[in-house]
Parts: structure tokens; sequence; C-alpha cells
């Protein structure tokens, strides 16, 4: 089984401090009722470095910003049961969660 960030979908924004490969982060998730999905913020050191990208099922998180100071942790939003159509509400954090994987430096 794969590690996962958990995420409180019942209070949002939810805005937890995480430990990433022994860097400290600080992510806010909230939701966009209007296009029923959620974002991601992604800060680090009082900088912010990701502002609400959109959670979007099988999608890295990050993936197009080549910004050496995110995460050297790939993220991405995943269903492993394989039932989710999309990450929107009544799904992040429920069936899809933030998965984690190690990014191989090489």
């Amino acid at each position: 089984m794969r590690n996962y960030i958990p995420i409180d979908v019942d209070n949002l924004p939810d805005i937890f401090d995480i430990n990433l490969e022994d860097e400290a982060y600080t992510f806010r998730i909230d939701y966009n009722r209007f296009s029923d999905y959620y974002t991601i913020t992604i800060i680090k050191d009082d900088i912010t470095l990701l502002e609400q990208e959109p959670l979007l099922l099988n999608q890295l998180v990050g993936f197009d910003l080549p910004d050496n100071r995110l995460p050297r942790i790939d993220i991405r939003v995943m269903d492993e049961t394989g039932q989710a159509d999309d990450a929107g509400m009544g799904q992040l954090g429920q069936n899809v969660q933030l998965y984690l994987d190690v990014v191989d430096p090489n």
C-alpha cells in the first residue's frame, strides 16, 4: 500500500505542515465549488511555491513547474480502487488521495 497525505475535506481550508524528504512545507487545500475541484497551495519558508493548483485525478502536483524548491517527491492524485471518475467533492479524501512516491534523482 502506498503512503498518502490525509486531507480533511470537511474542514476547509485544510492547512497543515508536513515534512517531505527532511524538508518542511505548509500545504493548503481549498475547494472551488463553482467548478467542483480542490486546489493545493504549497509554501516553504514563507514563500509560496505553488498556488491553488487544481487537484486532478491521475495527475502529478506541480508537474509543469521546474522549481527545485518543491518537494523531491512525486505527489499524485490517485484512486487505487479505480472507482472514481474525478477528484471532486465526495471523491477526494475518500477513494481519491494524494499519494507519495520518491523521485529518482538520476
